[in-house]
């Protein structure tokens, strides 16, 4: 009996645990290709040296501009956001995309965040934020958009 008792305590604990460390977002490829360029390779260090400039506050700016403050061919910049769902819940998406700079930027990676997430603390962020680098990789390697949004 004793033994069923401990299982079942391990088994709960476990199940909190689980629970706690819960993810509170997840990355959503989709199928919307958009209008961008391959990114040529020459490009490659200033994109990923931009994506690591990425700092969580700065997904959800409402201010369209270069979030990234970048100083090279690559810049992030935030193009706006836009509601989306129905009347009764609406929420915020925003729209970030990697463009090289120059007389004609070219979109190279597109990803949206919605504010739906609730990251609260400061891992939360992080795992928002990680997954925000990731969707910009993943976008630039496929064409394709990606999204980060709640779990």
């Amino acid at each position: 009996m004793k033994q069923i008792i401990r299982l079942i305590t391990i088994v709960l604990l476990l199940s909190l645990i689980g629970i706690a460390c819960a993810a509170v977002a997840k990355l959503q490829e989709t199928d919307k290709k958009f209008k961008g360029v391959e990114l040529p390779e020459k490009y490659l260090d200033d994109f990923n040296k931009e994506v690591g400039k990425l700092q969580y506050a700065n997904l959800f700016r409402s201010k369209k501009d270069d979030i990234t403050n970048s100083d090279g061919k690559i810049r992030i910049d935030q193009q706006g956001s836009f509601s989306r769902g129905d009347k009764k819940k609406k929420f915020k998406v925003y729209n970030l995309q990697a463009q090289t700079n120059g007389k004609s930027s070219n979109t190279v990676a597109h990803v949206e965040v919605f504010d739906t997430i609730d990251a609260k603390t400061k891992a939360d962020q992080d795992e928002v934020l990680s997954l925000a680098k990731q969707a910009f990789t993943k976008s630039k390697d496929t064409g394709k958009l990606f999204q980060v949004v709640p779990n």
